[in-house]
């Protein structure tokens, strides 16, 4: 975080792994990120971590960084998709709102995409809405 500058092309599959192992080592790290941003997740919220795979049978492959699931009383409450995204990616702007939908059809509960950017430009970028027509 802090000052934006480029991530080296070879540095960047290393960190890119290092966000997901964070999160995934330590999930509750997300909880309060969201938690700040006024997204209510309960004190007494179970949570796993889950396949990240969203491939449909169509030939497109879809795959999230990190899936947490958090459940209350047993019942999956909220999904969390982590995505590191260490630069400008347009193709992203596609792949995010398909990894909402299907985990929405997957768990049928409240479903959100988490973009961790350390480059200031990069979450301005990630930021903005993604506006979906039919």
């Amino acid at each position: 975080m802090g000052l934006a500058r480029p991530v080296p092309q070879d540095m960047g599959k290393q960190s890119h792994e290092t966000l997901v192992a964070l999160f995934r080592d330590r999930p509750q790290l997300i909880f309060e990120l969201l938690r700040e941003h006024s997204i209510d997740i309960p004190e007494d919220a179970t949570y796993s971590i889950e396949d990240a795979e969203f491939t449909e049978l169509s030939p497109k492959h879809y795959r999230a960084d990190l899936v947490i699931v958090t459940k209350t009383n047993g019942k999956v409450a909220l999904v969390i998709i982590l995505e590191m995204q260490l630069q400008i990616d347009n193709a992203k702007l596609k792949s995010w709102p398909s990894y909402l939908v299907n985990a929405y059809v997957r768990w049928s509960a409240d479903t959100c995409v988490v973009v961790v950017c350390p480059d200031k430009a990069v979450a301005r970028w990630a930021a903005r809405p993604i506006r979906l027509s039919l």
